[in-house]
């Protein structure tokens, strides 16, 4: 079984560049590298369609499609299987929740 991957977008994917807000470079390779190596989740505040619609004009289609999101309220670590194989890819991790994986022994897998 593969490790699951729980990926963010904003400052992952997407970032500002000189005011506009652009894919990063070889995101679409790295994409496609990290779907052959785990089993990904999109941990985002973004909706899940708003996720298809926009990520689909840049990405495989097929793959975007495939990636389904964690579900979550109040903090992404409740989208997040603490019990499972895991990595975090996350641009901006919040206080509470490095807090938690920390007492969880698990903030190196952020």
């Amino acid at each position: 079984m593969k490790p699951v991957l729980y990926i963010d977008i904003d400052g992952v994917f997407f970032a500002h560049y000189d005011g506009w807000l652009n894919l990063r470079p070889g995101a679409n390779s790295i994409l496609k590298q990290w779907a052959m190596d785990f089993d990904c989740r999109w941990l985002t505040c973004w909706p899940h369609d708003k996720i298809t619609q926009w990520l689909c004009s840049t990405y495989a289609p097929d793959l975007v499609r495939k990636i389904p999101s964690a579900k979550w309220r109040d903090s992404k670590l409740e989208g997040v299987d603490l019990s499972s194989n895991f990595l975090w890819i996350e641009d901006g991790l919040r206080s509470d929740e490095a807090e938690q994986l920390k007492q969880a022994g698990l903030i190196q897998r952020f």
